[in-house]
């Protein structure tokens, strides 16, 4: 039963081996990662660039909100406090 048991440990070693070179995933050579062979067949991503100011929206419906509350006169700006 011990060679049987070698055997088939063995086998799932050359299997998962097989698989793994098969499927193309990322390598490792060198202290490098390499991307699988595959890659240039993949399409590219792109993220669209993120907007300087992230809250657009908020902020302009707090200008909104002042400009209701101290009046059109003044843009909406706060008047500054009184020493």
């Amino acid at each position: 039963m011990a060679g049987y048991k070698g055997i088939r440990k063995w086998l799932g070693i050359l299997t998962a081996g097989l698989l793994g070179t098969a499927v193309g995933c990322q390598t490792q050579l060198g202290g490098m990662t390499l991307p699988s062979n595959d890659y240039l067949r993949q399409s590219p991503q792109y993220f669209q660039p993120a907007p300087k100011f992230k809250l657009p929206r908020e902020a302009m419906a707090m200008e909104e909100a002042a400009k209701k509350q101290f009046g059109p006169q003044n843009g909406g700006a706060v008047p500054a406090p009184r020493p």
